[in-house]
């Protein structure tokens, strides 16, 4: 099976700006991980501080979310990180630029 980590925020959600009557909304990781699982593809959940950049994640996919915290210095985090995952040659999604 192929891997796919799943990158999630400090709360362990997959944010999405998507808007509902109950306001914003975040992502069902359970629900992609199922979903991936059933496509053929070994889902791995991940925290960004989890995360471990000396394992070889070379094309690796890694489907990843943002934040848009006030002062933008956890979304800057995220993105170093995501920079340096494109960079060791994982097949970040979205890509970083």
């Amino acid at each position: 099976m192929t891997r796919i980590l799943i990158l999630t925020d400090y709360r362990g959600t997959f944010y999405s700006t998507a808007r509902t009557r109950h306001g914003l909304c975040t992502m069902d990781v359970d629900r992609i991980t199922t979903y991936l699982r059933g496509a053929g593809l070994e889902p791995e959940v991940v925290r960004f501080a989890d995360l471990d950049l000396n394992e070889d994640l070379y094309g690796v996919p890694v489907l990843y979310t943002s934040s848009e915290d006030h002062g933008l210095h956890y979304k800057s985090w995220i993105e170093d990180l995501v920079l340096a995952l494109e960079t060791a040659g994982a097949q970040v999604i979205p890509g970083y630029r």
